[in-house]
């Protein structure tokens, strides 16, 4: 037995279940929990006057009906609706707000720069969702409408290994969500990965690494160190931004990389070779310990400068890109050169 009542001003998901005595239908529990589909508190009754019978007292019989009250409150405070079998409340919540609490939660476990990732993830699906099917329940999230959302992505970013990336990410969040208990079934999860080609990687030939080292000796010297870390120590260029003096130990020809600059988040120490270390030596002279390697002038840095961030002398933080396929404006240089890959 259920009515509707509209509970205003207050946002509540449920009124606690309370036992009483009815004129006319006898020993009842009572209570209101919203109803998700209208946003409306329902009244539910539940009639005891069978139960009654088993007792010889009213007193008894209280003790019996306040646990089946005590049962039905803490089954409430759980998320728990008589409205369907097995759902609960969290499954009526908007999937924009499960993907902003879901980016609220990664944030505060990955770093700032793998978060990137998942920010780039959440506008593109958060897009499509407003877009598309605004408002849309976790429950009404289906197989459907997953697949219907990355035939879109991929008319968009016809690139198979983009596809994946995107395919696994969302599984990632509805994986999450499943966890939370916001769906009950993770609807990407049965979807299948796209077929992508082998990546291809080619050794830069010796004379164009010389060509290389020669440009940037003679008009950027910074740049051959930078080009050194690269191709002989294997830093990735985005470590390179994340390096201090304090992490080189040049008598022992080696750099120590804490797990917090690198992006797998291991630490790891980088091997140097004499003519890198005479040339960081040169390069670190009058640089405090906590100085960085490289900055956008070249010499040692108090605070990082990262090459993802735009700026007016961007071009002269080119160190970082120096073996990727780019142009460059390096301030240095004077000129605009092509490295090759």
């Amino acid at each position: 037995m259920s009515s509707s009542l509209e509970i205003s001003p207050y946002n509540l998901r449920y009124l606690p279940a309370v036992l009483r005595r009815n004129t006319a239908m006898g020993w009842i529990v009572e209570y209101y929990v919203l109803k998700p589909d209208t946003n409306e508190m329902m009244r539910k009754r539940i009639r005891l006057n069978v139960l009654r019978k088993h007792y010889r007292t009213i007193a008894e019989f209280k003790v019996a009906a306040n646990g089946i009250v005590t049962d039905i409150n803490a089954r409430l405070a759980g998320g728990w609706t008589p409205f369907g079998e097995s759902e609960n409340a969290r499954y009526y919540t908007p999937v924009t707000d499960v993907l902003h609490k879901y980016i609220e939660e990664r944030s505060k476990e990955l770093k700032k720069e793998t978060m990137r990732s998942y920010s780039s993830f959440a506008n593109i699906f958060g897009t499509w969702l407003n877009k598309k099917v605004a408002g849309c329940k976790c429950i009404y999230f289906n197989r459907t409408l997953a697949i219907t959302y990355l035939d879109d992505f991929y008319a968009t970013h016809s690139n198979a290994r983009t596809y994946n990336n995107m395919l696994k990410m969302a599984r990632a969040f509805f994986s999450w969500a499943k966890e939370k208990c916001y769906i009950k079934e993770n609807p990407f999860e049965l979807i299948r990965t796209k077929k992508t080609a082998e990546k291809k990687r080619i050794l830069i030939p010796k004379p164009t690494r010389q060509q290389i080292c020669a440009y940037f000796a003679e008009r950027c010297p910074e740049m051959v160190m930078v080009c050194g870390l690269v191709y002989t120590s294997l830093i990735r260029p985005i470590e390179i931004t994340r390096l201090q003096v304090s992490m080189l130990h040049l008598q022992e020809h080696y750099i120590a990389m804490p797990s917090d600059i690198t992006k797998n988040g291991h630490s790891r120490n980088a091997p140097l070779s004499d003519d890198l270390c005479e040339q960081l030596r040169k390069h670190i002279r009058y640089s405090k310990p906590t100085d960085y390697l490289f900055g956008s002038q070249w010499t040692p840095p108090p605070r990082p400068q990262y090459p993802t961030k735009p700026s007016a002398n961007n071009g002269r933080l080119c160190a970082t890109n120096c073996i990727s396929p780019m142009k460059c404006n390096c301030t240095r240089c004077g000129t605009r050169v092509s490295s090759t890959r």
